[in-house]
């Protein structure tokens, strides 16, 4: 639905051969001709979809698991034995179907089932910082397909720059076209750091200092690499005035292919704090892997327990963002762009 998602080259499926699967404990339920797409926490060969199942329930974070079995020559599942490629799941958001063909079976975990969220008071912020008039026109668009919903929408400008405070101008020129009102929210590179000491030192540990920040074109603030930081400023800022239950965080270079508040809506059932594309434990060859203080780690529970996603449709819920905030006022501060 929006340029957040990658889609990936291979899909990873769960497939099982002609020979009926192990049968769930009471109350359970595998989901046949259903593939769980993306968001592998670890992939394993298992000798079932049992064992699939337990290695699944043994990993923190895990709320379901995708399974394989071998395949013949012939691409046909091997009734031989029952091995198989085990995908477990740190979401399973990317449920879609599968051809009859394919043989698949999918499951989630009990404990991570979910019901219809009851209160669902969804807001929505755009980031934005050096807005171009096509991106404030598309920006503009969705404020006026907000309006037919009681959803609160702003765009907050990161305006330590010069072309922050161009890209204001440039979104308030596209809403007065379309007749619509934007609320916006803006804050500099100083706010950040006088909220957020810790900071100061993570900034020293650019990977090629200012070739990382301000960059080379010298657009750059922190905000930039630290968006939790920066969304903890909104929420602050707005928070303490609007009840909203969950913040949707765009970035301003997304395409949205159909009506925002119907993506809104599809997502009131799910009450996970965190909604985001590829979520995946991070791997230490990441470029900007050591941009986490030593608090930021010690709070994650160490090293192994750090997971990347998209940055560029979120979703994070009241509690999650109050969380952020206690956190990186206490040092806890980790870098997202690029994650």
């Amino acid at each position: 639905f929006a340029g957040g998602w990658r889609a990936l080259n291979i899909v990873l499926v769960v497939a099982l051969g002609l020979q009926e699967p192990p049968t769930p404990r009471p109350g359970q339920r595998y989901e046949h001709n259903v593939d769980y797409y993306g968001n592998d926490l670890d992939h394993t060969v298992q000798p079932s979809p049992i064992a699939c199942h337990a290695h699944c329930s043994s990993l923190p974070f895990c709320v379901g698991f995708t399974f394989q079995h071998f395949t013949d020559d012939a691409g046909r599942s091997d009734r031989r034995n029952s091995l198989g490629h085990c995908y477990t799941k740190l979401s399973t958001g990317g449920r879609r179907d599968a051809k009859p063909s394919q043989n698949l079976l999918s499951f989630t975990l009990p404990s991570a089932r979910r019901s219809p969220l009851s209160p669902y008071r969804p807001a929505v912020v755009v980031r934005a910082h050096n807005t171009t008039e096509s991106g404030a026109a598309r920006i503009a668009g969705w404020a006026a397909d907000m309006q037919s919903s009681s959803v609160p929408f702003w765009v907050s400008v990161d305006v330590t720059m010069g072309r922050g405070k161009e890209a204001v101008l440039r979104i308030l020129k596209a809403a007065d076209k379309l007749g619509v009102e934007i609320r916006i929210h803006s804050y500099t590179e100083s706010e950040m750091l006088n909220a957020y000491p810790k900071l100061a030192y993570a900034r020293h540990r650019l990977p090629r200092g200012e070739e990382d920040i301000p960059g080379p074109n010298g657009d750059r603030s922190l905000a930039w690499g630290y968006h939790s930081e920066a969304i903890g400023l909104f929420h602050r800022d707005e928070g303490t005035t609007n009840d909203y239950t969950h913040l949707w965080v765009f970035e301003e270079d997304v395409a949205v292919t159909g009506s925002l508040p119907r993506l809104l809506e599809e997502y009131q059932w799910d009450n996970g704090d965190l909604l985001a594309s590829d979520m995946r434990p991070i791997e230490p060859m990441w470029y900007f892997y050591p941009m986490a203080t030593e608090e930021f780690v010690a709070r994650a529970g160490g090293p192994g327990f750090r997971i990347n996603a998209r940055e560029h449709v979120q979703r994070l819920s009241r509690s999650l963002l109050d969380a952020l905030i206690e956190w990186a006022l206490q040092g806890a501060v980790a870098w997202s762009e690029e994650s």
